[in-house]
């Protein structure tokens, strides 16, 4: 039985997920890519951080946060749909096992460097992007494959790089905010 900090995880996961898959169509569904993509896609940048903080049960909040977004239970159950949204779970989670196993990193967050999170980031995109077209390509809902794997891993790699980069920032306001009134 999964403890009260693992429910809460998941939960927490799958909430953020959908408030930022519902926030990034609402900022940029107005600024299509190509084939629908955008070019940013959010949650892609926010699955990198809920995988590294929660691990495999956030990889689960993230497919729970996605089929929430996606899914229209109102009509018939999608499959397809099903598909990517446990590979939008999985994938991150598995490339950034991959990427902190094959850079020999310490799983707590002190040894994650910004290059580190970068190189790791690149991975959880490059992932997402492959699986998603591998999995939609033989459905037909997908364009030419590299095509589609381009604008896909485009709006990815933006993306994780804008979450990135605004927790950075965060932090770095924060950090000169802390040390204003201690002076």
């Amino acid at each position: 039985m999964p403890s009260l900090v693992t429910s809460a995880s998941v939960a927490l996961s799958a909430l953020a997920m959908m408030l930022v898959s519902y926030l990034n169509a609402w900022l940029f569904g107005f600024l299509p890519l190509a084939n629908g993509f955008t070019w940013l896609f959010l949650p892609c940048g926010v699955s990198l951080l809920i995988v590294v903080l929660c691990g495999g049960w956030g990889a689960l909040g993230i497919v729970l946060g996605s089929l929430m977004a996606t899914q229209d239970f109102s009509s018939d159950f999608s499959m397809i749909n099903t598909g990517a949204c446990i590979l939008s779970g999985l994938a991150p989670w598995a490339g950034s096992n991959f990427a902190i196993h094959a850079m020999k990193l310490r799983t707590s967050l002190s040894n994650l460097t910004p290059t580190a999170l970068l190189k790791i980031g690149f991975v959880c995109a490059a992932a997402t992007a492959i699986s998603l077209e591998l999995w939609l390509l033989p459905f037909g809902y997908s364009g030419p494959f590299f095509e589609s794997l381009s604008t896909r891993m485009v709006g990815n790699i933006l993306g994780t790089l804008a979450v990135l980069y605004v927790i950075k920032a965060t932090l770095t306001i924060g950090s000169r905010l802390s040390k204003q009134q201690n002076k």
